[in-house]
């Protein structure tokens, strides 16, 4: 339903993205502009709008010939394997870092038998319906006997997880979950930068029960070199009163009442 909707996104212009990026990137040709990025992102957002607004903002960027989410573009982690796929989960530690902490609409992950996943992510470059949706499912095997028969294959599942399932799996280190390897590394990565970082910006995230205290411990709680952190959220009173408790962080907090996009 995510992929059904992003034509709505297209349409409507996506520009606060496209101010997000710019402030971030500056201009063409793409490849100098993400090596000359001097910070990363990090998001719990299930959407691929950044990607839509990314791929407009740069037109020279060819998705047939470099992969969108490899080390070379947006450095999410999936590096294109010799025959076409995406095994392994590798983000580069020296570039620009797009980390998307809950996974994302559009990717898929498979767990054969032991260990070993694979994955397949969904091109951005095309609006997508429900139904090509369903019948591209059906040619990756989610609804053959195959993937039905556990002997054999186990189903393809969204590479999505949800606040609760990820702070379980890590915790636990529960790797039967199909999305574990993914999840564990992409975490790992946005800690080490975070252990990095001299500032930190939060953009539209309430601090709710349901994920903040894992987001605050295992991310936050790392910037120790971080002498500032800019929540910026336009329902300030609310977040401050959720980020009351934080002791280990709530010296550095600044606030910022502007929505995305806004001042940039």
């Amino acid at each position: 339903m995510f992929l059904d909707r992003e034509e709505e996104a297209r349409v409507a212009g996506l520009q606060s993205y496209k101010r997000f990026i710019a402030s971030i990137f500056g201009g063409e040709p793409w490849q100098n502009a993400v090596q000359a990025a001097d910070c990363h992102v990090l998001t719990f957002n299930y959407d691929r709008l950044f990607e839509i607004a990314f791929l407009d903002h740069f037109k020279s960027f060819d998705t047939r010939s470099v992969p969108l989410h490899g080390n070379s573009a947006l450095n999410s982690g999936f590096n294109r394997r010799v025959n076409g796929g995406f095994d392994k989960i590798e983000p580069a530690t020296e570039r620009f870092n797009f980390l998307k902490l809950h996974g994302s609409a559009g990717w898929w992950v498979n767990r054969t038998l032991g260990e070993q996943r694979s994955y397949w992510l969904a091109a951005v470059t095309q609006p997508t319906d429900i139904g090509e949706i369903e019948t591209t499912l059906k040619k990756h095997g989610v609804y053959s006997q195959d993937a039905l028969n556990r002997l054999k294959a186990l189903p393809w599942e969204p590479l999505i997880t949800f606040p609760h399932e990820k702070q379980r799996s890590l915790k636990d280190k529960l790797t039967g979950f199909p999305y574990y390897p993914y999840i564990q590394q992409i975490w790992d990565q946005a800690a080490r930068l975070l252990a990095a970082a001299t500032e930190v910006k939060v953009i539209g995230y309430s601090f709710s029960a349901i994920d903040s205290r894992h987001m605050v411990n295992e991310l936050l709680r790392k910037a120790i070199q971080c002498q500032k952190i800019v929540i910026q959220n336009p329902d300030v009173a609310t977040v401050r009163a959720n980020l009351a408790s934080y002791t280990q962080v709530k010296e550095r907090l600044e606030f910022d009442a502007s929505l995305f996009g806004e001042n940039l």
